[in-house]
């Protein structure tokens, strides 16, 4: 039981979520989640990865289910901190002004490099679903040095901003695309876009 007790602390200490009150938006609390690989030490730089999840409730904190079935996973075969933001609506790109969703974002970024030792040359973003039209928008690319994006499942009413508006613009950031093919929801407006 000592062992298992020992392995609980260990893991939840991996995970932690960070509150960003200057990103309140209509009393939903903005924060993130960090997940850092088991070989976490300060003396290391490390890459990055900035995640997006897709549409849900705010109250759900969709950062945090992401990291308990993805991410935490992920940190324990890969030397990743993951990054993950809740969104403050149910999707993502859809406040403007001093808070909107890319000062959110920047905001964030900046905090992480600020808390972590992280390479500049390695720094990702990745996005489900809502997060893939926020993160194929390009808006982040232009702002920050990023080295590649991974956008998986984009909605059909926001694809072709890949192709539009978004990332092919951004020459040098390159893109991974992913749609499985059972994806319903978004899967031609998805490939129109890849194409």
């Amino acid at each position: 039981h000592y062992f298992i007790l020992l392995l609980l602390v260990a893991t939840v200490s991996f995970a932690q979520e960070h509150l960003v009150p200057a990103f309140d938006v209509d009393g939903v609390e903005a924060s993130y989640v960090v997940s850092l690989p088991h070989t976490y030490n300060a003396d290391t730089s490390w890459p990055l990865i900035l995640d997006f999840h897709g549409a849900t409730s705010p109250d759900s904190k969709g950062a945090g289910l992401t990291r308990r079935w993805l991410w935490s996973k992920f940190v324990e075969h890969a030397p990743y901190i993951v990054v993950g933001v809740n969104s403050r609506t149910r999707s993502w790109g859809t406040i403007e002004g001093s808070k909107s969703d890319l000062a959110f974002a920047l905001h964030i970024l900046a905090a992480a490099q600020d808390m972590y030792p992280i390479d500049a040359e390695k720094i990702y973003l990745c996005g489900f679903a809502s997060g893939a039209n926020f993160v194929s928008a390009g808006s982040i690319q232009r702002e920050a040095k990023i080295a590649g994006n991974l956008v998986v499942g984009p909605g059909p009413a926001h694809s072709g901003r890949i192709r539009e508006e978004g990332l092919c613009l951004a020459k040098d950031t390159p893109f991974a695309f992913v749609a499985g093919e059972e994806d319903y929801i978004g899967k031609d407006g998805a490939w129109q876009a890849f194409l």
